[in-house]
């Protein structure tokens, strides 16, 4: 047996749009808020699923139901950890699905979920990273180690007020996990407007450090769509250091697109979403 435990636990709850992706919204939001390590549970309807369940024998997954119709959640949990460097959102579900015959009941692993309306609990321990790595012997990315990531809190004086807040005190703000989201991170890093007495530097001081980059196009980041003419239509998971592109494909495999060998062309945006056109032959 391994196990931590977690000293530091954040309860958040949330809903999804209708026509959102389960998987993948979840998946961003943990990521974009460095939850390594936590607990979901949800209530609520698909219109079209992806189910799996995982074959002992073969060591594969092998698929239960793929496609549209009317999916109520009878029962979805799961957790959070990491395989490699990406986070990993796993959960088991017991579907109702309408058919000719009635409601009938399937169970399995959970591949992706388009809701319709999904409400969601997810229990995050900001002290803990939780590692998955694929076992040999059983095929499955199955837990191999729970680390903590810090030092738990030393206890409260019993003698000390809980309820009397200090005067420097403020609200805390909402949805901030322990590092930046992207657009905080360039609200942060958003110079500003130069005032009268700085002088504006000359257009020919010096050498064009931008060269031909297109400063009007919005560069690749996490949560983009990739549209790649061999894997089709993928979603951006991260980009490493401007040399890699992590990408979740249909299906959930995790690809490393080096950036030397595929270019992108901005297409347009989509539901919110910044869409590329991979070009392979960069």
């Amino acid at each position: 047996m391994i196990f931590q435990e977690s000293n530091q636990v954040r309860t958040i709850v949330g809903r999804l749009e209708t026509g959102e992706e389960c998987i993948d919204e979840l998946t961003d939001f943990c990521r974009e808020h460095d939850i390594e390590a936590g607990e979901v549970r949800a209530v609520g309807r698909f219109d079209r699923v992806e189910v799996v369940h995982f074959n002992g024998d073969s060591g594969n997954y092998e698929p239960v139901y793929e496609g549209e119709g009317q999916f109520d959640v009878l029962n979805l949990v799961g957790n959070v950890a990491t395989l490699g460097d990406e986070v990993i959102v796993r959960l088991q579900a017991v579907l109702s699905a309408q058919g000719p015959l009635g409601a009938q009941v399937m169970t399995g692993e959970l591949r992706s979920g388009r809701a319709v309306e999904l409400e969601f609990v997810l229990e995050a321990f900001q002290d803990l990273r939780v590692e998955r790595r694929m076992n040999t012997e059983s095929g499955m990315p199955r837990i191999a180690a729970i680390q903590r990531t810090q030092a738990p809190e030393p206890a409260a004086d019993e003698t000390t007020s809980q309820t009397e807040p200090s005067e420097s005190s403020e609200e805390p703000e909402p949805m901030k996990g322990k590092g930046m989201s992207w657009d905080d991170a360039k609200s942060a890093t958003q110079q500003p407007e130069s005032t009268a007495d700085e002088k504006e530097p000359d257009a020919d001081d010096g050498d064009d450090i931008y060269g031909d980059m297109d400063m009007e196009s919005p560069m690749l980041e996490a949560g983009d769509i990739l549209d790649h003419p061999k894997l089709g239509r993928c979603r951006v998971m991260r980009v490493e250091d401007d040399q890699y592109a992590h990408i979740r494909m249909r299906r959930g495999k995790i690809r490393k697109l080096s950036l030397d060998v595929v270019g992108f062309e901005f297409e347009g945006e989509e539901n919110g979403r910044n869409v590329f056109k991979a070009k392979v032959g960069k």
